[in-house]
């Protein structure tokens, strides 16, 4: 199975599409390539991320509704470490850097809940989806990522974490 077949919600598909369209020949689209116009549907589930100083830090410049509703508070224009802290915040930058590393995209599954992920306003468990896409000025250097980022309740608590790189 590659890894479009691999995504587990059609809102996943939807953007990856359109990034693979965007990017074209190239191995990534710039963020000037991207129109937010061009996926309105998916705006309330959308990350763009700033990869600060080649990806020692990372700041979420837009944070869709739904997400920050999830998370129980606004995030937008944020450090990541100014948000998460722990373990969560070594996993997520884990992520985010591994899409700098790959320069490709990443598609990342977890369960999330208010005693992981530093988000105390989470009250139930939930599992978040992550597709996560790299973007590059230059062509080489990724310098911000795209995202996709959903929840939905959690099937079983025990669900291992999943991870996919899209080496193709």
């Amino acid at each position: 199975m590659g890894f479009a077949e691999s995504l587990s919600d059609q809102r996943l598909l939807t953007l990856y599409a359109y990034w693979s369209a965007k990017r074209g020949q190239r191995a990534m689209p710039s963020r000037a390539d991207i129109d937010p116009g061009d996926f309105r549907a998916l705006l309330p589930h959308i990350l763009l991320i700033d990869v600060v100083e080649g990806g020692a830090e990372f700041r979420y410049r837009l944070v869709g509704t739904e997400i920050e509703h999830n998370i129980g508070r606004t995030v937008t224009g944020r450090l990541f470490g100014e948000v998460l802290s722990g373990d969560y915040l070594a996993y997520i930058q884990a992520l985010h850097r591994r899409v700098i590393a790959e320069a490709a995209p990443i598609y990342a599954e977890n369960n999330i809940n208010e005693r992981h992920g530093d988000f105390t306003a989470i009250t139930d468990f939930k599992r978040a989806y992550r597709l996560m896409l790299p973007l590059s000025r230059d062509g080489t250097a990724v310098d911000m990522l795209v995202g996709v980022q959903l929840f939905k309740p959690i099937r079983d608590r025990n669900e291992p974490e999943i991870l996919l790189v899209d080496r193709a």
